[in-house]
């Protein structure tokens, strides 16, 4: 009963997901279990799901039940957003599998010890506010730190079904994130990678905002870079002014992911999306004023229902209009239980040619934004090495970028000149060379 186990996990999904990984590895670890990288040679198999899109959740649901017939005596774990939202879909696989919900992930050794006491399956699900600040983690990059602001959001997005999940918007206090953030910085961190559902939405349900928060973190010590994640426009536009002034700093990557979704007011009303088109390129010009470089990640749905040629074309229009760094698209998938699931799905072949189309034009707009790159100067933090004499690292853009240095360069930043790309990567070289 008092044998440590060994313990392997598999985390799909969004970077919230990785930090709970991280966290359920810190919690484990410190209490004297062992990580082994394949699920043969374990004693526990967790898996921490995702439900965004529907081949996700397939590929969650096949891995389980081959994992589950191969190796029949081992503890099974599914954490994440799949238990909380389709419990018995998991179960079905086998009654013996333990939940844990999204709220629930610093609880795993309880789930565990409870398991072995009595045989039976745990499961913990339900909305709460878990503390998932100042937590034991098990970093896979030690330069690189997590760090959650929220948890659910404000909206209700048609097609989403990550609010059955996340619930609703609770935001961490200003005081206990800039806490952990000062911690991960003593630790080493370098990169902190702020997250939540809707970053712009935090601090609605507390009476303050994101720019308040990136102020404070602008005061903090030390040499580290601050990594935006996913801001909703409909939550971005009200704070936009007093938000752009604080990422005018050399610590907070010139980093935008604003998913636009949809480039046609008709089908972003469909979508209950909140915002305009006209308030996306509000957003949009207002952060072209402030930054000669920036980058803007957006995302996009090929084939909502009810989506016409003319609806994506104007879609194709926008994207051509803002030229953005990144577009993440998905074919639409109907989720259970969303209101856009009751609607008539668009065939498969039309999803399939217009995401093919929207990929060859991001081909031809990455192509030419990696040309106007070249000469550049920027700062760049060096996260990893590639090999013996090679750094790779981010440029205040937050553009992958290489450099050859005989030094280690790991964890330092310099300021180097753009002079050429290769694939999907910048090539750095000395501003004043020695």
């Amino acid at each position: 009963m008092n044998k440590k186990l060994k313990y392997f996990i598999k985390t799909f999904g969004c970077t919230y997901n990785k930090n709970s990984s991280n966290i359920i590895e810190g919690i484990l670890l410190k209490n004297g279990y062992t990580s082994v990288n394949n699920e043969r040679n374990t004693d526990i198999i967790i898996i921490n799901s995702c439900i965004v899109k529907i081949n996700t959740e397939a590929k969650i649901l096949f891995l389980l039940k081959k994992l589950v017939n191969n190796f029949p005596d081992k503890i099974f774990i599914v954490c994440g957003c799949m238990p909380e939202v389709m419990p018995k879909t998991i179960t079905r696989i086998s009654p013996k599998i333990n939940l844990i919900g999204p709220f629930f992930v610093t609880k795993i050794l309880h789930v565990i010890k409870e398991f072995q006491e009595n045989k039976k399956p745990v499961i913990m699900i339900g909305k709460r506010m878990e503390n998932k600040l100042n937590q034991p983690k098990r970093l896979k990059n030690k330069l690189i730190d997590i760090i959650p602001i929220a948890q659910g959001c404000v909206n209700s997005c048609n097609y989403c079904i990550v609010k059955k999940a996340m619930g609703a918007l609770r935001s961490y206090s200003i005081d206990s994130i800039i806490n952990s953030i000062k911690n991960s910085i003593q630790e080493g961190a370098k990169e902190i990678r702020l997250t939540s559902q809707d970053l712009s939405a935090y601090g609605i349900d507390l009476g303050v905002n994101l720019a308040q928060l990136l102020k404070q973190i602008n005061y903090l010590k030390g040499e580290f870079r601050i990594r935006l994640g996913m801001m909703n426009p409909s939550t971005l536009l009200p704070i936009i002014d007093g938000f752009l002034d604080a990422c005018n700093n050399e610590r907070i990557y010139s980093f935008f992911h604003l998913p636009i979704q949809s480039g046609d007011n008709v089908i972003l009303e469909k979508m209950n999306r909140k915002y305009t088109i006209k308030d996306f390129l509000t957003i949009y010009e207002k952060i072209k004023s402030k930054f000669e470089i920036f980058t803007l990640s957006t995302d996009i749905i090929c084939g909502y229902p009810s989506e016409t040629e003319n609806n994506f074309n104007n879609t194709l229009r926008l994207i051509e209009r803002i030229a953005p760094d990144i577009v993440n698209i998905s074919k639409y998938g109907h989720r259970p239980g969303t209101v856009a699931s009751n609607e008539k799905d668009l065939n498969t072949k039309i999803k399939k040619k217009r995401s093919k189309s929207l990929t060859i034009l991001m081909k031809s707009i990455i192509k030419n934004k990696y040309k106007r790159l070249i000469d550049k100067k920027s700062s760049v933090l060096f996260l990893r090495r590639e090999s013996q004499n090679l750094y790779w690292g981010r440029t205040d853009w937050y553009y992958p970028i290489v450099f050859s240095s005989n030094k280690n360069v790991l964890g330092k930043i310099l300021d180097l000149k753009i002079k050429g790309y290769e694939g999907h990567r910048l090539i750095g070289t000395p501003i004043h060379p020695q």
